[in-house]
């Protein structure tokens, strides 16, 4: 039975993202338009963030809605260069954050040439993610490898992934160290110091957040982030 949960001028039936306080971006491949769902192959212009932050995404080069993307489920389908792009944003300056994202990667592993960057996350739209702790790769596939890892001005944690195969990935930094999270158990590579204050300014799905070339190739049914690291039993 769904649950009801009343929260200020909020209601939510069953669970929701925004139940765990923290929710800074919640983009929703199933309903990336917070509304309707669109039509199969829509373009989508606007990823919109259903967090209450109004943090929403602008697609570039035409990504677009698949009603079964993942699992039968609808998401956001991202070939060659489409990606989405964020700035500027505000809502990440502590020291620790966790996120969530549920994907596919159509790309054949392991993977040749450059990145590809799921979730990237920099503190404005012209500086890189991965070499600064202010940044982080939340996550991505390293060129050359078939993992999915999170990096922070170094290689902090990661997990095989397979061509076509669906998976939930979760980055986490607790303040002291960063790990990853693979369909609900420790990543393979657990995890490694990092800390230091994040501060966020622009993020991008699909992309680096400075709009490199380390575009995702696959299907992307939901990115969540919050601004703490959540205990296990939020986290599962």
């Amino acid at each position: 039975m769904a649950t009801d949960v009343n929260f200020g001028q909020q209601q939510y039936f069953g669970f929701d993202p925004r139940m765990i306080p923290g929710c800074v971006l919640w983009l929703d491949g199933a309903d990336p338009t917070y509304s309707t769902p669109p039509a199969n192959n829509t373009i989508i212009s606007t990823w919109f963030d259903k967090s209450g932050r109004a943090n929403n995404a602008t697609g570039y080069n035409n990504p677009n809605y698949i009603s079964n993307a993942i699992n039968t489920v609808g998401g956001i389908s991202l070939t060659s260069s489409q990606h989405f792009r964020a700035t500027p944003v505000s809502f990440l300056t502590s020291n620790s954050m966790t996120t969530f994202a549920v994907a596919t990667t159509t790309a054949t592993l392991p993977r040749s040439g450059s990145d590809q960057r799921l979730v990237s996350f920099s503190t404005n739209s012209a500086t890189a993610d991965w070499n600064n702790t202010a940044s982080v790769i939340a996550l991505f596939n390293q060129g050359g490898s078939s993992t999915i890892g999170t990096y922070r001005n170094a290689w902090i944690a990661s997990n095989a992934i397979a061509q076509n195969t669906p998976f939930m990935a979760v980055s986490l930094y607790d303040g002291a160290n960063g790990f990853v999270f693979f369909n609900g158990s420790a990543g393979s590579f657990t995890g490694t110091a990092s800390s230091g204050n994040f501060n966020v300014g622009a993020y991008a799905i699909g992309n680096q957040a400075a709009n490199t070339t380390e575009y995702w190739n696959g299907f992307v049914g939901e990115v969540i982030t919050y601004n703490r690291n959540l205990s296990s039993n939020e986290r599962q």
